[in-house]
């Protein structure tokens, strides 16, 4: 059985080791958390929208050694919301135009 590390929503967050050797799942936390793999994306008004819900951290792993625990190379890209119980909640290049829709759907609170 062969296992395929990927960032679709409902998928498991991949794990990756940070550039200090550190686990992605210990920076993470207990929180929503948008792991930002372009530090020049502009996500202040999702930062905003998740201030009006709950805690969300931010997370820029541009330039980690990022590898799975398995040795399978992983490309990841753009931004990556990943739920507290480490599930992909939502993938994008940008920003949606919706930030607070996408922050209550992510929680559970929108249709």
């Amino acid at each position: 059985m062969r296992h395929t590390s990927s960032t679709v929503p409902s998928c498991r967050t991949p794990h990756f080791r940070r550039a200090d050797g550190s686990s992605i799942y210990d920076a993470m936390g207990e929180r929503f958390t948008l792991l930002r793999f372009d530090s020049a994306a502009d996500v202040a008004a999702l930062e905003a929208a998740a201030r009006l819900r709950g805690p969300l951290g931010v997370l820029d792993v541009e330039g980690a050694d990022i590898a799975t625990d398995d040795g399978n190379g992983l490309v990841l890209s753009g931004l990556v919301l990943s739920r507290p119980d480490q599930h992909v909640a939502w993938r994008g290049v940008r920003v949606p135009d919706d930030p607070l829709g996408l922050i209550d759907r992510a929680r559970g609170a929108g249709s």
